[in-house]
């Protein structure tokens, strides 16, 4: 399969490679074309790398969809940490965050944090938008495991 990955950021278009290094046999990548320019040759699927994007990259995707050289498209964006899923979760789940550091024995900053980055990967800014996110996902949280 020939792949061209595509992203803003260098270092991003540089990780993906050396991730697909080890599947050299099935995967070539034949191109590494920061956002916006045109893939160079014919590739079977180009990935394209969503997060950070207003409106979830969709000029990006239409661009790319217009793009002869490119055959397939596949869109992925980072995931929420386990921890950030976790928080988030908590917060629909009606607890503030002081319970939220207490239910995982973090600092009130440190849920804060997550708080924070959880909302800026979702692309929301208030905790009714957050909860909805968790609704829209059928986020859970997990069983703990006892012995």
């Amino acid at each position: 399969m020939r792949v061209a990955l595509t992203n803003d950021f260098e270092l991003v278009v540089a990780g993906l490679a050396r991730l697909l290094k080890p599947f050299a046999q099935q995967v070539k990548v034949v191109d590494e074309a920061l956002r916006g320019a045109k893939v160079a040759e014919p590739v079977d699927l180009a990935l394209f790398d969503t997060f950070g994007h207003p409106g979830s990259g969709l000029d990006e995707i239409k661009r790319l969809r217009a793009d002869t050289n490119v055959a397939r498209i596949a869109v992925f964006t980072w995931q929420l940490s386990e921890r950030e899923s976790e928080v988030l979760v908590l917060i629909a789940e009606g607890l503030s965050n002081a319970e939220i550091a207490n239910t995982l024995y973090l600092s009130p900053n440190s849920v804060k944090t997550h708080i924070r980055n959880a909302y800026r990967k979702l692309e929301v800014t208030t905790r009714a938008q957050a909860v909805r996110a968790v609704l829209e996902r059928h986020m859970t949280r997990r069983p703990v495991l006892t012995s």
